[in-house]
């Protein structure tokens, strides 16, 4: 008889997380475990696991939202039980009272958690004894996609037993290079109205505070003036975006900037990536990238700053470029390497670095990794 493992995926298709489960829950099925994702998207066509949408996608109103979450959480929390999963796997971000109500109904129904924590220290205001209480009281086991993210844990005294925390990976995307394939750049441009003439790079997913997306504008100062940059991705209510319009309007950069200041669909970002010549990822703080080991699972080159999860990931002129963290001038000097050097350099960082996800960022072995836990 299968063993049986599910996801709680309350994000989900609404940030992008649906890539990251279904990856995630591919590579435990193939350990002959059986496998349910609870989230907002239903994706029947697959044979890897059950997917139960318990969350709608799209909600009106606040009170409608809060009312979905309730009631999708408990409903999930119910059917977890029934299938009688060895465990449930969620993702934590921001520590939050949803999030202590969500770890606690998980407690109450007596199912075991392995927690992934994507974010070490919430970017924006979180309530940190929500996330020291979940990970202490109701964790079964945590898991951490680096060393740096490991380290934090333990020096912040986040965790009172370091041995429940595992080190496994953020998986990879080679996946999206085949439909990344597919895609026809001049459509692309068509559809978002842009000229063949000019070149550009692109920053692209959620605009937060720790993204450092004001020291990639105040580059565009010193990058050759035929190169735009298109800025993708929903801005965060607590960040609007008009602290960076304040920027580009100083340093009359209107002209260079194209934005697309919402959330980006999936077959939308594979026409930015196609469009684009590198992913720029000028972050100040992170502790991960999905947006990261998408572009190099896509073969898009990426220039991403020297904190230490970007450089576990990235090493300089091997598979990618490296600057200097929040050095505006640094940073242009590194996109302008790379467009004097496209023709020689391009290739060879992206196939690098898409060789790096194939043998260091797969899915099965993380698969692997979680279902041991079960043993």
């Amino acid at each position: 008889m299968k063993k049986k493992i599910s996801i709680l995926d309350y994000a989900g298709s609404k940030a992008g997380m649906d890539y990251y489960s279904m990856s995630l829950a591919t590579g435990i099925s193939k350990n002959n475990v059986e496998v349910f994702i609870y989230s907002n998207f239903e994706n029947s066509s697959e044979n890897f696991a059950t997917t139960v949408s318990v969350f709608k996608r799209y909600v009106n109103s606040k009170i409608s939202k809060f009312f979905d979450a309730i009631y999708g959480n408990i409903k999930a929390a119910f059917l977890i039980k029934e299938n009688n999963s060895e465990f449930v796997i969620m993702h934590l971000f921001v520590a939050s009272y949803f999030s202590l109500f969500q770890f606690f109904i998980l407690w109450v129904f007596n199912i075991k958690t392995v927690t992934i924590i994507h974010d070490v220290e919430g970017f924006d205001k979180e309530k940190f004894w929500i996330k020291n209480f979940i990970l202490n009281n109701f964790s079964w086991k945590l898991v951490v996609h680096n060393n740096f993210s490991k380290n934090e844990v333990l020096k912040n005294n986040l965790v009172k037993n370091p041995n429940k925390i595992y080190q496994i990976k953020h998986g990879g995307f080679i996946e999206k290079f085949e439909i990344q394939l597919k895609v026809d750049r001049q459509e692309a441009l068509k559809y978002f109205e842009l000229s063949d003439k000019d070149k550009y790079i692109l920053f692209f997913g959620q605009i937060g505070g720790n993204k450092g997306l004001e020291i990639l504008i105040e580059s565009m100062k010193f990058v050759s003036s035929k190169v735009k940059l298109i800025i993708a991705g929903k801005e965060l209510k607590w960040n609007p975006f008009d602290r960076y319009q304040k920027i580009i309007n100083k340093l009359k950069l209107n002209n260079r900037i194209i934005k697309f200041i919402r959330f980006i669909e999936d077959h939308e970002m594979h026409k930015l990536f196609s469009i684009s010549s590198a992913s720029i990822l000028p972050y100040t703080r992170s502790y991960q990238s999905g947006v990261l080991i998408m572009a190099m699972s896509s073969k898009l080159p990426v220039i991403v700053s020297d904190i230490a999860p970007m450089k576990e990931i990235v090493t300089h002129k091997i598979n990618g470029l490296v600057f200097k963290s929040t050095n505006s001038i640094d940073l242009a000097e590194k996109i302008n390497f790379h467009f004097n050097n496209l023709e020689t350099n391009y290739n060879s960082y992206s196939n690098t670095a898409f060789k790096n996800i194939q043998e260091d960022y797969s899915w099965s072995e993380i698969g692997k990794k979680y279902c041991e836990f079960i043993n």
